[in-house]
């Protein structure tokens, strides 16, 4: 009798910590956060006010504290590619691994989601840019790295990286 009250006390405790463990090693955050519509707006009417050639920096416009910008295509996930990189928010609802109307920008802060948008491909589409930075080997872009040009080419405007 004393052997399996020792044998299941150190089952519980066993079972406590493992779950102690999982909690703590979530690789996402639950915390509320929702689409930024204003910012949308405010970066598809700044992208429409530039001319080609012109050019838009992000962490100029930015009304929020970030420090890190990834930009997903369509069709890709962002839920399993950050992983690596930053704390995933299950409270972001996106389209992004289904669509290909979107761009999705996720902007983070000590590797947590502090704002996204779904951002239309139509009004501004960032897939090149994309293409450039992986081609790179990198994931992500810092504020002062997040300088596109304008490109306008058969009605369809699109945002190059430039370095």
């Amino acid at each position: 009798m004393k052997k399996t009250m020792i044998f299941i006390s150190l089952f519980l405790i066993a079972l406590a910590m493992t779950s102690i463990f999982i909690i703590k090693n979530t690789s996402y955050s639950t915390n509320d956060i929702s689409e930024n519509p204003e910012f949308s707006r405010k970066l598809a009417q700044l992208i429409e006010s530039k001319k080609p050639g012109e050019r838009i920096n992000m962490k100029d416009i930015c009304d929020f504290d970030w420090d890190t910008l990834y930009i997903y295509f369509p069709y890709s996930n962002p839920e399993k590619a950050s992983k690596k990189e930053y704390t995933w928010n299950k409270s972001i609802k996106t389209t992004i691994e289904t669509s290909d109307g979107i761009n999705l920008l996720v902007f983070t802060l000590n590797k947590k989601v502090v704002a996204y948008i779904n951002f239309p491909r139509d009004k501004g589409d960032f897939v090149n840019s994309i293409e450039k930075l992986k081609n790179g080997n990198r994931e992500f872009f810092l504020p002062e790295e997040t300088v596109f040009e304008i490109k306008r080419e058969n009605n369809w405007t699109s945002l190059e990286w430039v370095k």
